[in-house]
């Protein structure tokens, strides 16, 4: 794997069998750790979207604030932080729990409609017992499991940590 810097921002990370996904970041201090962390990977073969999440989920843990890092446009996803913010609600199930990155995952990657703001998704979601409805069918009609493609490594991981969390099957 090898990594080209297109700007300080944007890189073209180079796999095995002409891969190659376009990664963004929030900043240049994200950009930095980014290049680092591939440059330094020449070693590790990577063929695919999911691999490359794979691997690079170590960087979503060093993610902060709205530090974000976007492969081919898609989220990396901080798993560590979405299930501490998850564990969070669940265990007190009020909106003032609520995080927004966890909104903003549930919103983008869990099959939910953005219900405008987040006030708006809990007032459609008031208790632990409408989550788990959510999570079993979401507004698409299907598990929240099942609803990130197959390469969305992060994302997957993370729905199923929840999904076991709140009793679920995965």
């Amino acid at each position: 794997m090898e990594i080209v810097k297109d700007s300080p921002l944007e890189f073209t990370v180079l796999g095995e069998g002409g891969f190659r996904m376009r990664v963004r970041c929030s900043s240049e201090k994200i950009g930095l750790k980014v290049h680092q962390f591939v440059a330094t990977s020449s070693q590790v073969k990577v063929s695919s979207e999911y691999q490359l999440r794979e691997y690079m989920s170590i960087l979503a843990g060093e993610l902060k604030g709205k530090d974000f890092i976007l492969i081919d446009g898609n989220s990396l996803w901080n798993t560590a932080r979405l299930i501490k913010d998850f564990k969070t609600l669940i265990a007190d199930y009020r909106v003032e729990k609520f995080s927004d990155y966890l909104y903003h995952f549930f919103s983008l990657q869990c099959g939910s409609i953005a219900h405008y703001d987040k006030f708006g998704w809990f007032g459609c979601y008031d208790s632990l017992e409408a989550l788990k409805r959510f999570f079993i069918k979401n507004e698409y009609g299907s598990p929240v499991v099942e609803h990130s493609p197959a390469w969305h490594y992060d994302a997957r991981i993370s729905q199923k940590q929840m999904s076991r969390l709140l009793g679920l099957p995965c």
